[in-house]
């Protein structure tokens, strides 16, 4: 399948990463803008939440449907996780962000591809 192909009928990693990578900007410009907590002190919650924003997005991409079906599993544990974690500031949208790379996983165990 070419790139376009997989974007199209594979969204739901998409769709995580987006979510993901839109609430990490929202979160660290709000650190930054607080001024109490540097940047070096929310740096490795940043780079974990990126790490399950990059695996969602790489997972929906990539041909090969047993390895895009590992990456979409590990981008959910990591975003449920993080949701779990942070519930009571951002937790609800990494959540939902997990649920979609779930959803993404749980497709992918079928044996075509489906939206």
């Amino acid at each position: 399948m070419t790139p376009k192909a997989l974007l199209l009928t594979r969204p739901w990693g998409v769709a995580a990463a987006i979510l993901t990578s839109a609430i990490l900007v929202t979160y660290v410009s709000i650190i930054i803008a607080e001024g109490n907590n540097s940047v070096s002190d929310v740096l490795p919650w940043a780079l974990l939440l990126l790490v399950g924003a990059g695996s969602a997005f790489v997972g929906s991409q990539i041909a090969d449907r047993n390895r895009a079906k590992k990456m979409m599993f590990i981008a959910a544990g990591i975003l449920l996780a993080m949701g779990a974690l942070s519930v009571f500031s951002i937790g609800l949208g990494l959540i939902a962000a997990g649920a979609l790379a779930l959803v993404g996983a749980m497709k992918l165990s079928g044996t075509e591809d489906q939206n």
